[in-house]
């Protein structure tokens, strides 16, 4: 399988776990052959989706431990998230933006790229974040709030 087609598949199980059908992603995984570093990713993802972090911050740093090259949208997004958290607005947009490089369809990059923009009062920028993701999921109701926030700003 071509790097390409690794990322392609890599995506396609992501999705099931994003949408919460595990059992699907999983048994698309088992009867995979991706190469370790890419079922890792995926597992993580998995985690992630279960909304368990730590482990999947556990899961993308044994991936990095093989490749460190290898990018992993949410591993961005999770220290993103962990900067913002702790105010350090300029490492959490970079990781937030890798996110974005990596994953262009990954939505709550856009999302929290869009607060961190708000946040610091730059809202024509967060406007076009929370626009990007309504693009990508024009059915989210969230976002489409967080872009109705910003009408007077």
């Amino acid at each position: 399988m071509t790097n390409n087609n690794n990322q392609s598949f890599v995506r396609k199980i992501t999705e099931h776990f994003k949408n919460l059908d595990f059992e699907t992603g999983y048994n698309m995984l088992k009867n995979s052959n991706l190469p370790a570093i890419a079922i890792l990713e995926c597992q993580g993802n998995a985690e992630f989706y279960k909304k368990n972090y730590q482990g999947a911050f556990t899961l993308y740093g044994q991936a990095n431990e093989i490749d460190s090259s290898y990018r992993i949208a949410r591993d961005c997004y999770l220290w993103a998230s962990n900067f913002f958290a702790q105010g350090d607005l300029v490492q959490a947009f970079e990781y937030y933006q890798e996110s974005i490089d990596i994953e262009p369809d990954f939505v709550d990059a856009y999302i929290d790229l869009g607060a961190l923009m708000a946040d610091i009062g730059e809202f024509s920028s967060a406007r076009k974040c929370y626009e990007d993701a309504l693009t990508i999921d024009p059915n989210d109701s969230n976002i489409r709030k967080s872009l109705d926030s910003l009408k007077n700003m």
